[in-house]
């Protein structure tokens, strides 16, 4: 008697809704993904189905609610385990054996019985179990006799682990993932991120849609200084129908990178001499770019124009300079879309040859300091120098308490050109900017402990000593803690620009506390300079602060505290990617380069800071100190009658690693050398000039050190008959370094020099 089969499919609800599915994980073995059905596979099941009407069969019929199975897998995870009914009804004359298998074990694995037998006439269910052990697709396979009768069965990747979003061309962006064998694809989303962006919000569109489980990255366009939020699902997907790892049931697994791509930076490579008077510039090739720009500049952060443009294949450049000049420069990549950033700055500086020079300087008329330091604590310098058109001049604070303004040749000769009267209870500084103006800060005292008085007065000048236009801080500004009593008290004001923006450090006494006194810190002010109104500025709190310096380079804000208490140290701060425009900090790191022994607040330091520079890898900090915990001779300690020694402190840019070495060694209790406060000038990136004068039986000596920018000696000389007290910050002038010297003489009586060297090393 013949006998037939036929498979029957109904939608009763008796296995698990895809809510409930649990992970899994899959076994080793390749995996495949779903493949389409044929049309042969189809014509069978038609066939099939008309068999029915036989009357001697063996009736199968899977109970799926949808018609086909889908489960969550998810690597890693456990796997997920259900089962499945079939029903059976045997109406043929003898006992029928049905085999159940998986025809994808990397996806479906069946886990009970692989066979059952169902006897003669009988009408019976029976279960499959199976897990879900892999992406992809599958089917359940009941064989009786020949033929077989399947249920299809999909893995549906749950989570894509998203890996990175990366910036890999000047406006792509390469998105990431970790692969999933067995998917047939991935879709990528995005939506511009914010803080209320949910996982459901539509928002979100979809940016590529790939195919096949090996690929695990694209590329995408995108609009630049824009944060987008993106996210990766993978899907299964056959002829019949796709299926994606659920966005709406759960949330929580669908992980989103946030990122917004910028300008592409290119990079400069190195900045080194080729000849008596040429410079070689070296820069690393960038994928895509048609073309390069190298700019210069003989102020490191603005005042850059082009001097070259170079093919696509071009990596260098050399050009003759003028000794004696620091040029600093930088390099853009040209796309077909636009120009790169500015790369980071090198600069560099070849020595010119020249004599030392002194010359009595009466003319200049200087309020007289001796040196940075009264005591414990530094206060804001009385002269400074700038060069403008070629020429150097020397701006100095009178004795009636205006500004003298003063030629000086190249012989050291002197011609007064301005004065500048002012009023003001407290002087505070000068600095010449890179726009060609020239800012000058006083400050009044606020006794009256007001909020709304004016304390501090930032003036702005042309290069032609006109007034322009003035910035005013009041009383009740705040760093932690409120109020100015009184300005830059304790302290220095040093200032530094970037592009628009004025950064202002200084220290004050604040208002009076809840413990009855009043404390002293530093404060910070920005301006900005088009408009001379403030700005948020970032601040670093350090209590109390004793000297206060302050650096811009290739976009990052360094300050510099001479802290007391909190933290009792030398504080290092550093603002990363302040970026032009911006107004507060993206990022800060504190850094201690060198403790101080003795009790939190105790005035007494044991060190007078000197100065800061930024080299090409490090942050360099220069100044005289007791010996503390850093031996010299084997003596340690602080206090007392201990002599000091000239040191040298280094923080890499990158790795923020800090170092501590003595430049002078001289016995802190026994030598007869006296070290006077040090000063630090930059020649270049990788060259820095230390000044310090040593006494001797009543007979001084200059002392001239270079160090380059890993801390090591390049080159020393001692001058006699020459002398530098550090009340003033020398400057770079064609190849010399100049600098003027006051001597106390007597009661009223001073005695003012001005000298020079030649920077050589």
């Amino acid at each position: 008697m013949k006998r037939a089969a036929a498979i029957w499919l109904s939608f009763a609800v008796t296995v698990g809704s895809v809510s409930s599915l649990l992970p899994s994980r899959a076994t080793a073995g390749e995996i495949t993904p779903c493949e389409p059905k044929s049309e042969v596979s189809r014509e069978k099941e038609e066939n099939e189905t008309k068999a029915a009407g036989f009357e001697e069969i063996v009736r199968v019929e899977f109970v799926a609610d949808k018609g086909y199975l889908e489960a969550y897998y998810e690597k890693g995870k456990a796997p997920y385990e259900d089962f499945v009914y079939f029903n059976c009804k045997n109406q043929t004359e003898e006992d029928a054996v049905l085999e159940i298998s998986s025809t994808n074990t990397n996806v479906v694995q069946v886990t009970g019985q692989t066979t059952q037998t169902i006897a003669s006439g009988a009408n019976d269910a029976f279960q499959i179990f199976y897990r879900i052990v892999g992406a992809g697709c599958a089917n359940l396979v009941v064989k009786t006799g020949g033929e077989e009768y399947k249920l299809k069965v999909y893995g549906v990747p749950r989570n894509v682990e998203l890996t990175s979003v990366m910036q890999t061309s000047f406006q792509g962006v390469t998105v990431q993932w970790e692969k999933i064998p067995g998917c047939s694809g991935y879709r990528i989303e995005r939506a511009v991120a914010a803080d209320d962006l949910r996982w459901f919000d539509k928002r979100f569109q979809t940016a590529a849609t790939v195919y096949g489980d090996h690929t695990t990255s694209v590329t995408l366009k995108t609009d630049l200084n824009t944060t987008y939020r993106y996210r990766v699902f993978g899907f299964v997907e056959d002829e019949e129908r796709r299926l994606e790892g659920n966005t709406d049931r759960y949330p929580g697994n669908v992980k989103t990178i946030d990122f917004a791509a910028k300008k592409l930076k290119a990079q400069l490579a190195s900045v080194t001499k080729s000849g008596s008077k040429s410079l070689r510039v070296q820069w690393k090739p960038m994928a895509g770019a048609i073309a390069y720009k190298l700019y210069r500049s003989e102020w490191e952060n603005g005042g850059y124009s082009c001097i070259y443009t170079a093919g696509s294949g071009v990596t260098s450049y050399e050009q003759n300079v003028s000794p004696g000049v620091m040029y600093s420069y930088k390099v853009t990549a040209v796309f077909p879309e636009g120009e790169s950033d500015y790369s980071k700055s090198i600069s560099e500086f070849i020595p010119k040859k020249g004599k030392q020079k002194s010359k009595l300087a009466k003319k200049l008329g200087q309020q007289y300091i001796s040196g940075q330091y009264a005591g414990n604590w530094a206060s804001p310098d009385k002269t400074y120098y700038y060069e403008s058109g070629k020429k150097l001049y020397a701006v100095c604070v009178q004795k009636n308490g205006s500004l003298g303004v003063f030629r000086i040749s190249d012989s050291l000769k002197i011609k007064k050109i301005k004065t500048i009267k002012l009023k003001y209870d407290v002087w505070g500084g000068f600095y010449a900017g890179e726009d060609g103006n020239f800012y000058v800060a006083v400050g009044y005292h606020n006794y009256s402990e007001s909020k709304t008085k004016t304390v501090i007065k930032i003036m702005q000048y042309g290069g032609n000593w006109k007034k322009k236009n003035t910035a005013e801080i009041k009383g009740g500004a705040s760093n932690v803690f409120e109020g100015i009593y009184k300005p830059f008290e304790a302290g220095s004001l040093r200032m530094d620009m970037q592009d628009n923006l004025l950064y202002v450090a200084t220290a004050r006494q604040m208002f009076l506390y809840s413990d009855g006194k009043r404390h002293q810190s530093n404060i910070s002010f920005l301006i900005d300079t088009k408009t001379m109104q403030e700005k948020k500025a970032p601040h670093a709190y350090i209590s109390h602060s004793f000297n206060q310096f302050v650096k811009f380079k290739d976009g990052t804000l360094y300050l510099l505290n001479h802290g007391d208490a909190f933290p009792r140290s030398l504080a290092l701060s550093v603002f990363e990617d302040y970026a032009p425009g911006m107004d507060e900090r993206t990022s800060e790191k504190i850094q201690s380069l060198c403790s101080f022994q003795g009790s939190s607040g105790d005035n007494f330091t044991g060190c007078k800071v000197g100065g800061m520079e930024i080299g090409k890898d490090n942050v360099l900090v220069c100044g005289t100190m007791q010996p503390h915990e850093r031996k010299v001779k084997g003596v340690s300690g602080s206090g007392g009658k201990l002599k000091y020694n000239v040191f040298l402190a280094r923080s890499n840019r990158s790795s923020g690693k800090t170092s501590f070495q003595w430049l002078t060694s001289y016995h802190p209790k026994n030598s007869s050398v006296v070290v006077g406060e040090a000063r630090m000038i930059k020649l270049s990136d990788d060259k820095f000039a230390i000044l310090y004068s040593t006494t001797q039986k009543k007979k001084t000596k200059l002392n001239y050190i270079v160090v380059n920018d890993a801390g090591k000696k390049a080159y020393s000389k001692k001058y006699s008959g020459m002398t530098f007290d550090g009340d003033s910050q020398p400057v770079l002038y064609k190849g010399k370094i100049v600098w003027a010297d006051t001597a106390y003489e007597g009661i009223n009586r001073t005695k003012t020099k001005l000298y020079s060297i030649p920077a050589i090393y």
